[in-house]
């Protein structure tokens, strides 16, 4: 691992996150799927943009509901994020994790 890695901080993800968490979200789906998806079945029009302004409209109800929303920080500049839900399916787990992102840049670091 990188010794700056070891500055990483996790922290509850504030509506004011959701700008990043749209560029991370569109740029790392599009890393994650380009060449292992035939291209015709991706949707490249979804911007940066489009995607914050969507995590910000459902932000607040993601945490009314008792969700997990948290960003990983790296040098002040968040680099990833997750949020998970309660999970009452099953008393064995206690959430489940709806989705983990990390900028393409920051992947593979160890």
């Amino acid at each position: 691992m990188p010794e700056e890695w070891r500055s990483m901080q996790i922290r509850d993800a504030t509506i004011e996150d959701c700008d990043m968490i749209g560029l991370i979200t569109v740029s790392a789906s599009h890393s994650a799927f380009i060449g292992a998806v035939p291209e015709e079945l991706l949707d490249f029009s979804w911007t940066p943009e489009q995607s914050a302004a969507n995590w910000r409209t459902g932000f607040e109800t993601y945490i009314d509901r008792g969700q997990s929303f948290q960003v990983a920080e790296l040098n002040s500049r968040v680099i990833g994020f997750f949020w998970a839900k309660p999970w009452a399916e099953s008393e064995a787990y206690d959430c489940c994790i709806q989705g983990l992102y990390v900028l393409p840049t920051c992947q593979r670091q160890g």
